[in-house]
Formats: C-alpha cells, structure tokens, sequence
C-alpha cells in the first residue's frame, strides 16, 4: 500500500521481480492486503480502493464484462496461469504450476472485504460484485457425466475455451467449497448498524412509548376487550426496546405496528366522542 498517494497494488498488473506480469499477481498480492484489512479492522476509505483493485480485476478477467475473440485474458482462466518453478531443472526436467483458480480466489477476497465493512453502502457494493463474480463461477459447474454439478468447465461462459475433462477438477471445487464456508461465516455475522437509522428507530419508540403511556392511564380501570390489544402493543415495545441497538430496522417495523395500533385506539375514541 505504501503510504498516501497511488498504491503499487492498483498498478495493474502486478510486476514480479523478475519482470513476469500478470492479474492473478495483482490477486494474490490482494489477498495479503485482505488479510492484514481483516486483522486491523480497516476504515471503508481503506476498503473503497481495495474494492476498486477488486472491481479491476473482475473487468480484466472477463467476469463481469464479455470476453471478445482471441481475448488473451481467457488463457487466465483456461488452461490457467502457469507460473514456472525456478530450480526445478536441476533436479530434473523443468516444471509449472498451472493456477486456473482465479475466479473463486477473487471471490473469496471479495467476500473476505465485505465481512469487514462498515457501513452498509460499502457493504452492498461488495456484495453486488460478489454476486456477479458468484454467477461467473457457477455457470462454470459441469453439466453432465461424472462430474455434474462439480467444478469446472470454464468453456460454459467462455466460447473459445478448449472443453473440459470429464472427470473433476478437485483443485477448483474445493476452492469453490472453501469460499461457501467463508460465506456462511461471514452471514452468521450480524447485520451492520446504521447510526442514522438507530436514531430514527429510538425517537420512534419514544413516541410510540409516550402514546402507550396514554392510552395505559385512559383504560387503567377497564377490563373490555381492549386490553389484548395494549397487551399485545406493551409486548413489542419490549421487543423493540432490546434490539433496537443492534437491530434498528426490525425495531422500526414493530414501532410501526405499535403506533399503528395505538392511532386507530385513539381514532375510535375521537369518533365515539364525537358521535355522543
């Protein structure tokens, strides 16, 4: 990241230091930004240029935008980014690492952002571009044969990508199985707090609290048929009163049940004192 103005990280592609280029560069030095944003706990500024690089890397790879013909940015994806093992050729012949993973593994770093954020327009916009990364990838399942429903055949989106073994890639689809449990992680986190909307939800309980107070004192000495309902009212003002902190919007929904049933209280009474 190095210091206040352009980070090398948004330099894309990512240059090594022996003059090899490439996205999938870009996104593995993504993921130890990622993790250190995680440890820290970093502020939406921070993650808003780390979205960006993430966004980037998704045009570039031709996941969110269509791939033209002879679009070198496939070979990303199939056969894969081969990155050569260096002193392997003194043990034997030269060897590669084939990466074909850079679909989930972008996935991944999106969803790793969005569990991080802290507000929830920054939260929306990571997890929007999670959903089109997530499409990318499960248009990529196999459709038949031993393999259905596995992992990949990246020839379902991409037109000149060579077909697929028949057999399954476990590399990806333990990739893919890895980014489903950080998702379920990430949704057993509770929803973000708005400070707008908790205060909104607190004068609406104040309000909805002082008319209950009045409607308590008006029918303290009756036993009709109204006394459910402000039964009823008391109950969720409770309710809304516990998670209102944690929970601003589910507490404004049962406020508005509240003030609701408390208007027609107070509306049949004016209409029965006007009719006497």
């Amino acid at each position: 990241m190095f210091g206040r103005g352009r980070w090398p990280l948004e330099d894309i592609p990512w240059r090594t230091t022996d003059d090899a280029e490439s996205e999938y560069f870009s996104l593995l030095v993504t993921a130890m930004v990622v993790e250190n944003l995680m440890r820290t706990r970093a502020g939406d500024a921070v993650l808003g240029r780390v979205y960006g690089v993430l966004h980037e890397l998704a045009i570039r790879a031709r996941i969110t935008r269509r791939a033209v013909k002879d679009d070198p940015a496939v070979r990303m994806h199939a056969p894969g980014v081969v990155y050569q093992l260096d002193g392997t050729d003194a043990l034997g012949p030269p060897m590669h690492w084939l990466l074909s993973d850079f679909a989930v593994t972008l996935l991944k770093r999106t969803m790793g952002v969005a569990s991080i954020a802290q507000s929830t327009e920054m939260r929306e916009r990571l997890l929007s571009l999670a959903d089109e990364i997530w499409d990318h990838v499960y248009r990529r399942r196999c459709g038949n044969g031993r393999a259905r429903d596995l992992w990949d055949q990246p020839g379902n989106v991409f037109a000149e990508a060579e077909p697929g073994s028949e057999l399954p890639s476990w590399y990806f689809t333990e990739r893919v199985v890895e980014f489903l449990v950080a998702a379920a992680k990430a949704t057993e986190a509770g929803p973000i707090r708005s400070p707008q909307l908790a205060e909104i939800a607190n004068e609406m309980l104040s309000e909805a609290e002082h008319l209950y107070d009045q409607e308590q004192l008006i029918w303290a000495n009756t036993s009709g048929p109204l006394q459910p309902t402000l039964r009823a009212i008391e109950g969720n003002l409770q309710r809304a009163r516990l998670i209102v902190r944690t929970r601003p919007g589910s507490a404004m929904a049962l406020i508005s049940d509240c003030l609701k049933d408390l208007e027609l209280l107070a509306l049949a009474r004016e209409t029965a004192a006007e009719a006497t």
